[in-house]
């Protein structure tokens, strides 16, 4: 093993450059999620959870991933000189939270067996790849480690985990022959909705629109209208990841399995439970009112920062000026899920009492679309 300490410093083209703007674009691309383990001195199993694992050369075999500076545990992997990369199946979502936890035996539950350098492979991974550790390289706030490849395997079929927009999910192969598999037998239900929406959206001088969940998948069908302020109209076909809270209204009414895997999804269990409990509210009330939620990170997605920044309204509160952001409500049929979701957003008028007429007008559209149901 050895460190390049003469590697050139690119200079930063811009010193001003805003973290969040840079996570934000980062977030469109998604990651997949490995666990690296090694076995540290004293014998015990120690890993971290990463999304910079990488391939970088088939001759010699060569692989890379990327720790940052203030990692507790990549010492220990590197003085143990190898370890191995576990690809983590969508199933393993507990391993990412357990290794985000402190206190815990974060390998309690997840079978285990040491591979050909010693470093711990997970016997439910998609796949490992076990190496030894030949260069370490200076990167800013992170470093480079290049492993050459001892061993690997493939053992499970299992779809692997991927990070993207600030949640976890899973690559759904039957998306990439046709993202629009279920929208053909909607399209008269949007006809039906069309007329409905446009005097919705003109009552309330904003944008009116139209969604499903598909897979784990949300769903812009229609819109009609724009918005009153400067938000960016909603572009019709675009997909957003359900991932917690985003979504919330589709889910209040959705089947327990379903809610459970959306909760998941959600970027950390504070969020996750979190948005779980707005789903009740959603439920008493009937329909979504979101707010503006400073504590949130913007989202890379500006569907989600538009028609759900990630707030809930409390039931004994009512909204100031300018606080409600959007007004989401479900057309269903009868008592069963959400077919689909009705939102409004952009409204002139954002006052208690503007919020009170939007949130009635919707409800009564609602009402009126979901009688259409049995006719698409």
């Amino acid at each position: 093993m050895k460190t390049n300490e003469n590697a050139s410093h690119p200079q930063s083209p811009s010193a001003a450059l805003d973290p969040a703007r840079y996570r934000q674009v980062m977030g469109q691309y998604p990651t997949g999620i490995a666990m690296v383990t090694a076995m540290s001195h004293d014998g015990s199993p120690v890993g971290m959870i990463v999304g910079t694992f990488a391939s970088v050369s088939l001759d010699p075999p060569l692989v890379s991933f990327m720790p940052t500076r203030t990692s507790t545990t990549w010492p220990q992997i590197e003085a143990a000189g190898s370890f191995c990369v576990n690809v983590l199946t969508v199933a393993q979502e507990p391993v990412c939270r357990a290794f985000r936890a402190e206190g815990v035996d974060r390998f309690a539950g997840e079978p285990w067996r040491t591979g050909a350098t010693g470093s711990p492979i997970l016997e439910r991974s998609a796949a490992w790849i076990d190496c030894e550790i030949v260069n370490v390289l200076d990167a800013g706030d992170h470093v480079i480690v290049l492993g050459a490849v001892v061993e690997m395997d493939a053992p499970n079929t299992e779809l692997p985990m991927l990070f993207f927009q600030g949640g976890y999910g899973s690559f759904t192969p039957q998306t990439m022959v046709s993202p629009y598999l279920n929208v053909a037998s909607n399209l008269a239900f949007v006809d039906r909705a069309r007329p409905l929406m446009e005097s919705l959206s003109s009552a309330l001088g904003c944008e009116c629109v139209l969604a499903t969940s598909e897979r784990d998948d949300f769903l812009i069908m229609a819109s009609a209208g724009v918005p009153s302020d400067s938000q960016r109209a909603m572009i019709v076909g675009e997909r957003v990841p359900l991932v917690a809270p985003f979504g919330r209204t589709a889910m209040a009414w959705a089947p327990e399995s379903d809610v459970d895997r959306w909760q998941r999804k959600a970027l950390d269990d504070e969020t996750g439970d979190a948005a779980r409990e707005m789903l009740d509210v959603i439920r008493r009330r009937g329909y979504s009112i979101s707010i503006e939620d400073p504590s949130r990170q913007p989202s890379s997605s500006p569907t989600v920062s538009v028609l759900d920044p990630g707030a809930e309204l409390p039931l004994s509160l009512e909204p100031v000026e300018g606080q409600v952001q959007s007004i989401s409500a479900p057309i269903r049929r009868g008592s069963g899920a959400a077919e689909f979701v009705l939102g409004v957003y952009g409204m002139a008028d954002t006052s208690a009492e503007g919020v009170d007429n939007a949130a009635r007008a919707l409800m009564e559209t609602t009402r009126e679309l979901a009688t259409h149901l049995d006719d698409h």
